[in-house]
């Protein structure tokens, strides 16, 4: 798999250029905190499209192929 990551909003562009050096991780975790970040969680009791539990697991990924 050669995709290139494409970043869509300026927390992605913030994150990659930490990882690049191009700028201090700090300045990506500030960002960050002053953020507004959508996180997918798995409940099982959902009422209309609120989570009503108080324990979450968060939704991952797993790559079949991944390095």
């Amino acid at each position: 798999m050669n995709d290139t990551f494409v970043p869509a909003n300026d927390l992605e562009e913030k994150l990659l250029a930490a990882q690049s050096g191009q700028s201090e991780g700090a300045e990506f975790i500030d960002f960050l905190l002053d953020s507004s970040v959508f996180i997918p969680v798995k409940d099982n009791q959902i009422v209309g499209a609120m989570q009503m539990s108080d324990t979450v697991v968060p939704l991952t990924v797993t790559v079949a192929d991944a390095e």
